[in-house]
């Protein structure tokens, strides 16, 4: 019987250890700082990348990197392409966009209700107060809840592989 134990605890350290064989992270740092954040294999990265003189947001999953490139998605960016990196705060941006919603959906619903009932204002101040109110904190949580990272900062990513010999 004990050796059936035995058996079965390192048949399932054998099975526990081949999950883990795939460690690649990619971390960002600042020169003299702790990582800020890291990415394991298969995180969502939104990176933002200059092609020549245009700039633009590239999202993805990782998926491996190297000492010169990021495979992520079915992308693969060299690292003195990146120019900035961000990350979402939470739950902020979601809230956000929903306040927006909220913003453009509530007075469309006081407008319908009001011509349904045949009243005369179809709007009135205090509605359109809330509504801007809805927005502009929409925008405010949306806009804060995005931390971004430019790299001209000294922001940088560094690759691990902790399968390289």
């Amino acid at each position: 019987m004990r050796s059936l134990i035995l058996t079965l605890s390192l048949l399932f350290f054998l099975l526990s250890s081949l999950a883990a064989d795939a460690q690649q992270y990619l971390y960002l740092k600042r020169k003299g700082d702790f990582p800020a954040y890291r990415w394991q294999q298969g995180d969502l990265l939104e990176l933002k990348v200059r092609n020549g003189d245009e700039e633009f947001w590239l999202s993805g999953d990782f998926v491996r990197a190297d000492s010169n490139r990021i495979v992520f998605g079915t992308k693969i960016i060299r690292k003195e392409d990146i120019v900035a990196l961000r990350l979402d705060n939470g739950l902020m941006p979601f809230f956000g966009k929903a306040a927006m919603a909220g913003a453009t959906i509530f007075p469309a619903i006081i407008i319908f209700n009001a011509i349904i009932n045949n009243e005369t204002p179809l709007i009135r101040p205090l509605t359109v107060y809330l509504s801007l109110g809805f927005l502009a904190g929409g925008y405010a949580l949306n806009r804060f809840g995005i931390r971004r990272f430019y790299f001209k900062d000294g922001w940088y990513l560094e690759h691990i592989d902790f399968n390289q010999d």
